[in-house]
């Protein structure tokens, strides 16, 4: 004998698999589920072939094994259950062995009438139930009625028309009454819903709380982080200290490895020492603060602007400054804030406040037309490889392309942002800008 049917079972469901084949799973599950204890596993035992039979050398002892086991039998009656030789077998052996007094039948199709008179079925009227059940029953049984059920593809859980036809069922399979049955389902599922209510509820705390641990472990391992670096800079401002004199050029770079690591004031401080301390060697000594500079692409030709407008035009050897442009008495007004020198070195393009760009060639300086575009002042200028092209950024976020050909140019948006650099990609295909954003 197997363990299941050693355990016994609640109810043994008998019918047709061509019939009932959906039916009979919806009517096992919601039976064990119904007023089902919160920690229990079904609230009743009941056997459906196809989920307690187990394989075995007898397929029909093993079936009186359940059956033997088994306090109720439900029959799901229909025409194909009165024609299934195994239907007839499994009812022949319960009425043999049990009678009728735990026999409950549910009807799913056909008819079954009761003849009074005869105290029997009307035969000539009943098509869903066996001959094997003919005066078998003293009095007219109470039938369950769910033969609309049949015709329900999708036939769910909980389904409230299914509702009075189990409690019908499983009242008397449990020995309580149907309306006390009702309400400790009832109650049954209202403690489920607090339960599910507070199993969300602490599931969303739990969370809440792991986002919290999880920001605070970023905290603190962004502040490790920036101790970390903070100790790390100080220790090679430290070292460009100790190696300013033996090792200027060695000092310089650990100084400015620590000042690039965090801006401290250990390497701030380590920087300037380690710079005035180096062997520079000073180009051209101007009276004048320079604004900005220029070198041409490929070569070590430079030039430079400073407060006053002038612009010049050097090289590393070169004994004297090439003024380009003369500087204006209009102080910083006449800045030039951005410069750029073509590769071909042919132009040199200047530009300051006032929006004001002035291209420089060999045989003339023209400025172009970019008042109305560049409001404030130039921060940034750039010619393209072929030298026919400049870039231009201003403070309002305009970027100009300019054809110094036609002297025309084009806006591209940069959707207002500040820019501070333009520069072309070796090609000339491709114009990038940046800024503080």
């Amino acid at each position: 004998m197997s363990t299941d049917a050693a355990r016994g079972h609640d109810a043994f469901i008998s019918y047709s698999h061509a019939a009932d084949g959906r039916l009979a799973p919806v009517l096992e599950r919601d039976l064990e589920r119904l007023a089902k204890p919160l920690f229990s596993l079904r609230a009743m035992d009941v056997f459906r072939d196809q989920t307690s039979l187990a394989a075995s050398p007898g397929l029909w002892s093993g079936i009186t094994a359940h059956l033997e086991r088994s306090r109720w039998f439900v029959l799901l009656a229909s025409r194909g259950s009165a024609a299934s030789a195994w239907c007839l077998k499994e009812v022949e052996w319960w009425l043999d062995h049990h009678g009728t007094q735990r026999f409950l039948i549910v009807l799913t199709q056909g008819e079954i009438a009761w003849n009074s008179a005869a105290e029997d079925f009307d035969w000539s009227r009943t098509d869903a139930l066996a001959s094997a059940l003919r005066a078998r029953f003293a009095e007219e049984p109470l039938l369950v009625d769910l033969r609309w059920a049949t015709s329900q593809r999708d036939l769910g859980h909980r389904d409230p028309r299914l509702r009075p036809a189990l409690l019908d069922l499983a009242a008397p399979i449990r020995g309580v009454p149907k309306d006390q049955l009702d309400g400790a389902d009832v109650r049954q599922q209202r403690r489920t819903r607090r339960l599910a209510s507070a199993a969300v509820t602490c599931i969303v705390a739990a969370a809440a709380i792991a986002v919290w641990q999880a920001r605070e472990a970023i905290r603190q391992r962004d502040e490790a982080a920036r101790q970390r670096d903070g100790a790390l800079s100080r220790q090679l401002a430290a070292q460009a200290n100790e190696l300013r004199v033996r090792e200027p050029v060695l000092s310089l770079l650990l100084a400015v490895q620590s000042h690039a690591i965090v801006p401290t004031t250990e390497s701030m401080t380590a920087l300037l020492r380690t710079t005035n301390a180096l062997p520079l060697e000073r180009l051209h000594e101007h009276g004048q603060r320079w604004f900005t500079l220029a070198v041409r692409p490929g070569s070590d030709e430079l030039v430079l602007g400073d407060g006053r407008g002038g612009v010049y035009r050097t090289t590393p050897d070169q004994p004297a400054l090439g003024e380009i442009a003369a500087p204006s008495e209009r102080a910083i007004l006449s800045a030039a804030s951005a410069l750029a020198l073509s590769a071909d070195g042919q132009a040199i393009a200047s530009g300051g406040y006032g929006g004001i760009i002035t291209v420089r060639r060999a045989a003339d300086a023209r400025k172009l037309d970019t008042e109305e575009a560049h409001e404030v002042f130039i921060t940034a200028l750039a010619f393209s490889p072929d030298s026919r092209s400049l870039a231009s950024a201003a403070t309002g976020g305009r970027l100009l392309l300019h054809d110094l050909a036609s002297g025309r140019h084009r806006t591209i948006d940069t959707a207002g942002v500040d820019l501070s650099r333009v520069a072309f990609s070796p090609d000339g295909r491709l114009l990038v800008a940046g800024g503080d954003h």
